[in-house]
């Protein structure tokens, strides 16, 4: 499950959802919580591409 379909399921913006995945005091704590819980139920993950561009790493498969 993305991003995009968890913040579906909670009828949440994708915004939303990434910030409470990175604990910004942004979004309620409840929220936080409900985020995190569904994430954990479906096994949500980040993309590891994703992951490098936020760190700034871009990294090859070649």
């Amino acid at each position: 499950m993305g991003i995009r379909q968890l913040a579906g399921e909670l009828n949440l913006p994708v915004s939303t959802i990434s910030r409470a995945l990175n604990d910004s005091d942004e979004v309620r704590a409840e929220t936080r919580e409900r985020v995190r819980a569904a994430a954990l139920a479906h096994g949500y993950a980040p993309s590891k591409s994703a992951e490098s561009l936020r760190k700034g790493r871009l990294t090859s498969s070649d």
